[in-house]
C-alpha cells in the first residue's frame, strides 16, 4: 500500500465519520493491515 493509498482512504474514513460506527470499523481494518505489513 502506497502513501498516496494510505490518504485517500483517510480521505474516505473522513467522510464517512457520519457514520462514526463505520469510521471505527475502518480504521481498525486499516491499522490491522498497516501493522501486518510491517511485521511481515
Amino acid at each position: 500500500m502506497t502513501e498516496k493509498e494510505r490518504e485517500q482512504l483517510s480521505e474516505k474514513m473522513r467522510e464517512a465519520g457520519k457514520d462514526s460506527d463505520y469510521q471505527w470499523i475502518l480504521a481498525g481494518l486499516l491499522i490491522i493491515v498497516t501493522v501486518g505489513i510491517f511485521t511481515i
